[in-house]
């Protein structure tokens, strides 16, 4: 009789617990006998190794992969080709090269070009950020005053002064801004 259950063997190792349950199944050719009082599985699992086990010796033991045999909704080889091609022309983004391909008879969404960019290594690009203070030799020279920032202030601000008032700017051509006081 097994000392533990087959889910506490398979934490443990997965084959061997594989390979237990078939010798046990072999030895007592029952397959209740080997669920529920030696083992404490459901029948399925026994079945489903025994089967294995027969069918492939111990390489049907082993994990198999989960992956889908196939992608229904992955587009043709032929449209990829197309898309890659595009993106090779134009260099644009997944929504732009929709819009793109929009134009040329082929509609497909951004989010369908996404996956087909990544699959082939083509990520898109980043800018780059500007630094929030661009002239930073300012910092660097040892005079007063090289450079001086100044508060302004929007004068067409309808909020504040009314339609009448920024029209009024607007048509004598007046400046925009204004130099707060110092």
């Amino acid at each position: 009789m097994a000392e533990r259950a087959y889910w506490e063997v398979h934490a443990i190792n997965p084959m061997e617990a594989r390979k237990q349950i078939v010798l046990t199944y072999q030895r007592l050719g029952s397959i209740r006998a080997t669920v529920a009082r030696l083992w404490r599985t459901s029948r399925p699992v026994v079945r489903k190794w025994v089967s294995r086990y027969l069918a492939e010796g111990e390489a049907g033991l082993r994990d198999r992969s989960r992956r889908p045999q196939r992608s229904p909704r992955q587009p043709p080889a032929e449209i990829e080709q197309i898309v890659l091609a595009a993106r090779r022309e134009t260099g644009l983004g997944r929504r732009r090269l929709a819009l793109y391909l929009q134009g040329r008879g082929v509609t497909l969404s951004p989010h369908t070009i996404r996956p087909i960019l990544r699959r082939h290594g083509l990520r898109p690009q980043r800018r780059r950020r500007q630094s929030v203070y661009p002239v930073l030799w300012v910092w660097e020279v040892g005079r007063p005053f090289p450079l001086i920032q100044a508060d302004v202030k929007d004068i067409h601000d309808k909020g504040t002064l009314g339609t009448l008032r920024t029209t009024h700017l607007r048509r004598h051509h007046l400046p925009r801004y204004r130099s707060s006081p110092c």
